[in-house]
């Protein structure tokens, strides 16, 4: 199942990772910030799995794959980072000369012995 993220409203219960309900109330005790600034939760099915600050999930998105939120609603912010957590970017490194001589001679070491 993809990973949801989500808008707290705080309209929703969840269930935590141990099998406890997160009613509105409890996680507005767990995470009092949660009523003053916008917060994104991450969902599995109905598992609340993560809860972080929008803006600086947007910050770390921003730094991590380069995304431009600044003309992107709440909504469409969420879809961008929604589809990099479900489908990572494949990143193909090539193995760097240095890399492949020291892998040689590592090899050419362990024959030696």
């Amino acid at each position: 199942m993809a990973i949801k993220l989500e808008l707290y409203t705080g309209e929703r219960t969840y269930m935590f990772p141990t099998g406890a309900l997160a009613t509105p109330e409890v996680i507005e005790i767990e995470f009092s910030a949660i009523k003053v600034f916008p917060h994104v939760v991450q969902v599995n099915g109905n598992v609340f799995e993560a809860v972080q600050e929008l803006n600086a999930m947007k910050n770390m998105f921003t730094s991590m794959y380069g995304c431009d939120f600044t003309d992107k609603t709440n909504d469409e912010s969420l879809l961008i980072m929604e589809n990099l957590i479900n489908n990572p970017p494949v990143v193909e490194v090539e193995p760097t000369a240095e890399e492949r001589i020291a892998a040689a001679l590592e090899y050419q070491n362990l024959l030696s012995m």
